[in-house]
């Protein structure tokens, strides 16, 4: 499963989608939330091993085609967050190896 389609409650004025953590991360997804949280609440519902619901409401009232956008945008941030979360991952030796570095120059004991 990856992503259930986008659910627009204009009752609620929120729009949810289930996203696999299998196949997007548990970080992306968190990631994407909280990077919208400026526009709107995020609530995350479900599983942390398989799938969780996202909810997102604006903070300001919007219309059906704004809440659409809201749910594009979240979609657009978590590939974002995907693809960061993967170069991060792939990058750990690099970084470990620039800080060991940094922490021997700072203790006066330069490579």
């Amino acid at each position: 499963m990856t992503t259930k389609k986008n659910v627009v409650n204009l009752k609620t004025g929120t729009v949810s989608m289930t996203l696999s953590v299998k196949t997007h991360g548990l970080g992306p997804i968190m990631g994407a939330a909280y990077l919208l949280t400026d526009s709107a609440y995020a609530r995350l519902d479900g599983d942390r091993a398989k799938a969780l619901t996202v909810t997102l409401r604006p903070k300001s009232p919007l219309p059906a085609a704004g809440l659409r956008a809201l749910a594009a945008e979240f979609e657009a941030e978590l590939e974002t967050q995907t693809v960061r979360w993967a170069v991060a991952r792939n990058n750990v030796t690099v970084r470990e190896h620039i800080i060991r570095q940094a922490v021997l120059v700072a203790n006066g004991r330069a490579p």
